[in-house]
């Protein structure tokens, strides 16, 4: 049966028109439509009420299980969560242990202030601990490195001291020792109070009179060699008695102020200053030397000896044929010669080979003749000998005070030697071929 929907008139099913109001029934809708349709309204309406239950129970349920999950992971990390704490603390343990770092006072109350916390890892201060242990190991870090810097600056110093007292410069070198040690000792008590803040500037202070020392140090021992050359140019002039002779006093006179204006240079630390004083230094002390075997020696002939003619007149000519050349002139250096054989290779027989025909050429020069086949032999194949035939213990009596210093350094020299080889000082002891190979390899 259908209504109408504009009256309300019960109709029949297949009535076109409202017998009550004449309105057209095909717009118009049967009971039974309707109520399918409000039937049908309800049911989804119901199915709809349901659905939307059913998603929200599921979602609730989900965020349920979710939040618990998340609670027990939660509850596991929270648990666990300072356990790392033990691997850092006992790598700090095993800093300590491996760098032999003292701890000042302040940073040992740290230290034991960490261990008590660490007793009960789970409810220790987390960042205070992490704090600590980072800084603690910077404090270790930091020492172990200027230790070792401690440890290097030390050897240098000990080797500065051995260089300066080997040379006999310690008075000389005092200041840059006393500075380099202090500021040694400085660092030290540095590292030792934990001061990280000092460290680097007492570092810095420590490599800069360290650098002073070795430079100083280096300086002095040239300054050392000019003095030393001063010398024996010195005892050459005297043993020519020729010290006062005006030309010869106005060069000692110029080369002693030049000696003295270096030292004074290196004082002062100035490396343009030293530069120039020390070529100054050289220059003047060369000049010395020049004037002073340039110049005509007064010489007192005692008894009846005088030098043979041609090392009176020629002698510069026959430098080569002479295994000691300036024995005549200065007073040598027996252990400079000493150490020079040693790098040429000369073996300890050769050097007393060597003292020992240096000490009888300073005889020959004089005409000696000697009993030693092997010696006379030698002599008499030098072109500028001449065999007089005079003892050599007479012709001592007539040698200058430069040759009487050589003879009787290089003397001393031999028996130190001979009596370590356990053999005799005498010339016996070597053939004409030892004495020819010496002046053939170590003419000095």
């Amino acid at each position: 049966m259908k209504r109408c929907q504009n009256c309300g008139n019960i109709l029949e099913d297949d009535a076109r028109f409202c017998e009550n109001c004449g309105a057209q029934i095909s717009q118009m809708k049967s009971m039974n439509h309707i109520n399918n349709d409000s039937m049908v309204q309800k049911e989804s309406k119901a199915v709809k009420s349901g659905k939307g239950l059913g998603i929200s129970i599921g979602v609730l349920g989900a965020a349920i299980v979710f939040m618990l999950v998340i609670a027990v992971i939660t509850n596991i990390n929270n648990r666990g969560s300072k356990d790392y704490l033990n691997d850092d603390y006992k790598q700090l343990q095993e800093n300590i242990k491996n760098s032999s770092v003292k701890f000042s006072e302040e940073n040992n109350r740290k230290y034991e202030e960490l261990a008590e916390q660490m007793k009960d890892i789970d409810s220790c201060d987390e960042d205070k601990v992490k704090k600590d242990i980072k800084e603690l190991n910077n404090v270790i870090a930091k020492l172990k490195q200027y230790n070792s810097k401690v440890d290097d600056y030390s050897e240098q110093i000990k080797e500065y001291n051995k260089s300066v007292k080997e040379n006999k410069l310690i008075d000389e070198c005092d200041s840059y020792k006393s500075d380099s040690e202090n500021a040694l000792n400085n660092l030290k008590d540095k590292i030792k109070s934990n001061d990280i803040d000092e460290l680097e500037e007492c570092l810095k202070k420590l490599k800069s009179e360290t650098e002073k020392y070795s430079k100083g140090k280096d300086n002095f021992i040239i300054w050392k060699k000019y003095k030393n050359d001063m010398k024996q140019i010195d005892e050459t002039a005297k043993g020519k008695k020729i010290s006062g002779y005006d030309k010869v006093s106005k060069k000692n006179k110029a080369a002693k102020i030049a000696l003295l204006n270096f030292k004074e240079a290196i004082k002062d630390d100035t490396d343009k200053s030293i530069k120039k004083m020390k070529e100054k230094a050289e220059s003047s002390i060369k000049k010395y030397k020049k004037v002073v075997n340039e110049t005509e020696a007064e010489k007192t002939i005692v008894y009846k000896y005088k030098y043979v003619p041609s090392v009176r007149d020629d002698y510069d000519s026959y430098g080569s044929e002479f295994i000691a050349y300036d024995s005549r002139n200065y007073v040598m250096d027996v252990n400079e010669i000493e150490d020079w054989l040693s790098r040429q290779g000369a073996t300890p027989r050769e050097i007393a080979c060597w003292f020992t025909l240096a000490i009888n050429e300073i005889s020959a020069r004089y005409g000696g003749s000697f009993s030693t086949n092997s010696l006379q032999t030698y002599f008499n194949y030098r072109t500028w000998y001449s065999n007089y035939g005079y003892d050599p213990n007479d012709i001592s009596g007539a040698f200058t005070s430069v040759e009487k210093a050589n003879f009787d350094n290089f003397g001393r020299k031999r028996n130190e030697y001979c009596e370590m080889l356990g053999i005799s000082s005498s010339a016996k002891e070597y053939s004409y071929d030892e004495f020819a190979m010496m002046l053939s390899l170590y003419a000095y």
